[in-house]
């Protein structure tokens, strides 16, 4: 595996355990990060392929703006945690949604907890382990653990380290990022296809 890959964990303790026990691997400071989802009430904008997201994390927000089929990003301070009025995003939104008001549609608030495993002390891969409490629309929250694995160098990671690590925490490839929980499958599939 090289580039980056993100699993939905069955057994997190295991995980967890499985990693910190690893002679190879440090644990990293964690981390915690409230993140809320805007659109219209009709969705106008994840019909046109448009995440918008607000970020809180150690005190600070910032705001992006997400293209799906480009993978392009915008991002501005948010300084009370609102859009910031006649900035970029802003006047991008009202396009898009021709001056439908916004609202929040989903919040994700992730506890993270970060490791990295080494080669001849450089940091080979980064692993991540999140546990994220989903609320969407207006739903009782879900709690989903995901395990986010990035290749920090242009080598495949450790196909055997992979392979231990799959079977400790009992990994499935290809989880849904966290703006995709709660959208329903239906509008995922119109996304992607």
């Amino acid at each position: 595996m090289t580039g980056r890959a993100l699993y939905d964990v069955g057994d997190p303790d295991a995980l967890a355990h499985w990693l910190a026990q690893h002679p190879h691997v440090v644990m990293l400071a964690g981390s915690s990060q409230l993140d809320t989802y805007l659109d219209t009430g009709s969705g106008a904008l994840l019909a046109q392929g448009q995440i918008l997201r607000i970020r809180r994390r150690d005190g600070v927000c910032d705001a992006l703006l997400r293209d799906l089929a480009t993978d392009t990003t915008i991002m501005e301070r948010a300084g009370d945690g609102c859009l910031p009025d006649g900035g970029t995003i802003d006047s991008l939104v009202r396009a898009l949604t021709d001056r439908e008001p916004i609202g929040t549609v989903r919040t994700v608030m992730t506890r993270r907890r970060r490791f990295v495993l080494l080669a001849r002390r450089d940091w080979e891969t980064e692993m991540t382990l999140d546990a994220s409490d989903v609320t969407a629309h207006g739903a009782l929250p879900g709690r989903y653990w995901t395990c986010e694995v990035v290749a920090l160098r242009s080598r495949p990671v450790d196909p055997v380290f992979l392979d231990r690590m799959e079977r400790a925490g009992e990994l499935r490839p290809h989880a849904l990022e966290a703006w995709q929980r709660g959208i329903g499958r239906g509008a995922r599939e119109a996304i992607a296809g």
